[in-house]
C-alpha cells in the first residue's frame, strides 16, 4: 500500500462527509508522484486558505497551475519544489489575500525570478511575509516586492 493511496483514500472519506468544506489546512507531504490532487482540489479544496506543499518534488507544473482554482489562499508553501514560471505566475494572480509565501530553496529558473515578483508586487499587496531563501534574487525583483508590498515584515533572502 502507498503513501499517495492511503492519503487519497482518507481525503476521499473525508470529502464524503463534508469534512473538506472546514478544512482550514492541507498539508501534503510526497515522495512520489500523486495522480488525484487535481481532483481534490477541484472536488474539495477550492476554499481551503493554507496549502502546504513544501519538499513534494514528484508534483510537476501542470500540478503547480491547477492551485490557481484555490481562490482563497492565504499561506501558500513551495518550498523545494521545481516551479515553472507561468504556473506559479498562474496562481499568484489570483491570490490577492495571500499574506505568506515560502518559495525557499525552490527551483525557479533565474530569468524568471523576476516577473515572478513583478506579479506578486502587482497581485500580493497584502504580503506579511516572504521566503526566498537561496533563490536568486536579483535587484530588480527585490525592488518590485520592496515598493509594492507595503505590508511585508518578514523577508528571507538568504544565500542571496
Amino acid at each position: 500500500m502507498t503513501f499517495c493511496w492511503l492519503c487519497r483514500r482518507f481525503l476521499t472519506c473525508i470529502g464524503r462527509s463534508q469534512v473538506c468544506q472546514m478544512l482550514v489546512v492541507l498539508a501534503v507531504y510526497l515522495t512520489g508522484s500523486c495522480p488525484w490532487l487535481h481532483s481534490m482540489i477541484n472536488q474539495h479544496l477550492q476554499q481551503a486558505p493554507q496549502l502546504d506543499i513544501g519538499s513534494c518534488q514528484f508534483l510537476d507544473a501542470q500540478s503547480i497551475s491547477h492551485l490557481s482554482k484555490i481562490r482563497t489562499l492565504e499561506r501558500l508553501n513551495l518550498y523545494r519544489l521545481l516551479v515553472e514560471k507561468g504556473s506559479l505566475i498562474k496562481v499568484l494572480s489570483v491570490s490577492p489575500n495571500l499574506r505568506h509565501l515560502n518559495l525557499g530553496a525552490s527551483r525557479i529558473p533565474e530569468s524568471g525570478l523576476d516577473s515572478v515578483m513583478e506579479v506578486i508586487g502587482s497581485n500580493c499587496k497584502r504580503l506579511i511575509s516572504l521566503d526566498l531563501w537561496r533563490c536568486r534574487l536579483t535587484e530588480e525583483g527585490l525592488n518590485e516586492i520592496a515598493d509594492n508590498c507595503p505590508e511585508l515584515q518578514e523577508l528571507d533572502v538568504g544565500w542571496w
